[in-house]
């Protein structure tokens, strides 16, 4: 049942599941802010009863991730919410997230906050956008078109950017492929450099983040990547954007030599040899391990 014109979205999964009094804790306060807590569950054999701005949506079993992302954007649309703050339920993070990034989405397109670091019951790196983000203005796609850095676990916008987006079924990293299209266009983008979601590292990350390079997760980063600037390519060929196709199809041919390259098992042993000794840096976001291009 809507009740504001605001909405925290998160999944909940049979991954996280034992996260969710966690999650719940988190927007446990004092204060009192006017939001709907939409959690979509995806995949549990447990039915939730909706209790007072929290809502459980039970969905299909057979959707797909895509599916789940498509199905929580029409939501939002459909239920005319103006503003979102997207969650990511393993994570961690203070009220104040919610506070800021509903106040800040008055003046501004999308807001996104800072992250840290968080594994077992430590939280071993502190803040790691700061030296990223420095300016707010002019925040356009190529901030993150080599990696991303504007997640599910750290973002809100407005609802009415997410009219007309439509996820590609093949498409893996759905947000970084969201924002991309978003920042296609000139937005007001503010940065909470104070605030930070502490990013849970475990296993059930896509990537495995906290995990050395190997010969399986360069095949899935360049599969992920040549996925990701193909889609653009499409996009850009759809609605005749020369200008932002050139870009991305750089990106996109350079990928495309360094698969070819790495089917060498000599080149492969080299290339992930080499990532492992500069180690990972998630301070560039999501998915910078290996370069799209200059490699």
């Amino acid at each position: 049942m809507k009740l504001s014109n605001n909405a925290i979205t998160t999944v909940l999964h049979d991954k996280n599941l034992k996260y969710l009094k966690y999650f719940k804790k988190n927007l446990s306060s004092e204060k009192r802010i006017d939001v709907d807590i939409i959690v979509f569950c995806h995949r549990i054999n447990k039915r939730y009863k909706n209790i007072k701005n929290y809502t459980f949506i039970h969905l299909k079993k057979n959707l797909s991730i895509v599916d789940v992302r498509n199905y929580i954007l029409n939501f939002l649309i459909k239920e005319k919410y103006k503003k979102v703050m997207f969650t990511d339920l393993e994570d961690f993070f203070k009220f104040k997230r919610v506070e800021k990034t509903f106040k800040y989405l008055d003046n501004y397109d999308i807001v996104f906050n800072n992250i840290s670091l968080f594994k077992k019951h430590n939280i071993f790196k502190k803040n790691i956008l700061n030296n990223l983000v420095t300016k707010d203005n002019n925040f356009n796609y190529l901030k993150i078109v080599n990696s991303n850095y504007l997640g599910f676990c750290n973002s809100g916008l407005k609802v009415k950017l997410l009219s007309n987006i439509v996820i590609p079924k093949n498409i893996i990293a759905v947000d970084w492929w969201i924002f991309t299209l978003i920042l296609m266009k000139k937005r007001n983008v503010k940065f909470l450099k104070n605030i930070s979601t502490n990013y849970r590292l475990d296993e059930s990350n896509i990537l495995g983040i906290s995990k050395k390079m190997s010969k399986e997760k360069l095949k899935l980063l360049i599969n992920i990547k040549l996925k990701h600037y193909l889609n653009l390519i499409k996009f850009c060929d759809k609605f005749s954007i020369k200008s932002k196709k050139k870009v991305f199809l750089e990106y996109y041919n350079n990928l495309k030599k360094l698969r070819l390259l790495s089917k060498n098992s000599q080149f492969n042993k080299s290339i992930v040899r080499e990532i492992n000794k500069k180690k990972y840096n998630f301070s560039k976001g999501w998915f910078n391990e290996i370069p799209s291009r200059d490699f």
